[in-house]
């Protein structure tokens, strides 16, 4: 497809490990109908992506936060917001751990048992404007990326997961 991303959005190295990129999130209303309603806005979503990260950002199993959910991680320069999405490139090292080579193994069976992903906002950082109305969602504003997770909720999308064509443009 393009840089030896497959039709998943899936490279293989040859030191066994792979590369991962995922339309992780697009704009939108999340938790619909309930208290927490909120919109994602593609101003939001560019905010998020215009930040400076350190070079690994955690690409967990979970959100759980745990050592032994870390799986990889999502290359910090490799966070961007195009084409309505935000995108992220993520890797996963071959290290011979039983949690990573599963994964590596879930992503490169064909079609991949792995799929979607879901972006873990740190909470100190997160910016939200209140609705105007009653019943109308609040709007986040600003936030900084934590961590992915491989597990599609709670800040999943409808239309992400893997994607290979952004593999040009990571």
């Amino acid at each position: 497809v393009g840089d030896g991303f497959n039709q998943y959005g899936v490279r293989e190295l040859e030191d066994g490990s792979i590369d991962v990129i995922f339309a992780a999130m697009e704009p939108g209303i999340r938790h619909e109908g309930t208290p927490f309603e909120v919109e994602i806005t593609p101003e939001f979503l560019q905010a998020v992506a215009s930040k400076q990260y350190p070079d690994r950002i955690p690409l967990q199993f979970d959100h759980s936060q745990s050592q032994k959910a870390n799986v990889g991680w999502v290359y910090g320069q490799k966070v961007k917001f195009s084409d309505g999405y935000l995108k992220v490139m993520a890797h996963v090292p071959a290290t011979g751990s039983r949690i990573r080579e599963d994964t590596i193994a879930d992503f490169t069976h064909d079609p991949p048992a792995i799929s979607d992903g879901s972006i873990g906002l740190d909470p100190r950082t997160v910016e939200v404007s209140g609705p105007s109305k009653r019943g109308e969602p609040a709007e986040f504003v600003d936030a900084r990326l934590k961590e992915f997770s491989l597990t599609p909720f709670p800040a999943g999308y409808d239309n992400g997961g893997l994607s290979p064509e952004f593999a040009e443009r990571m």
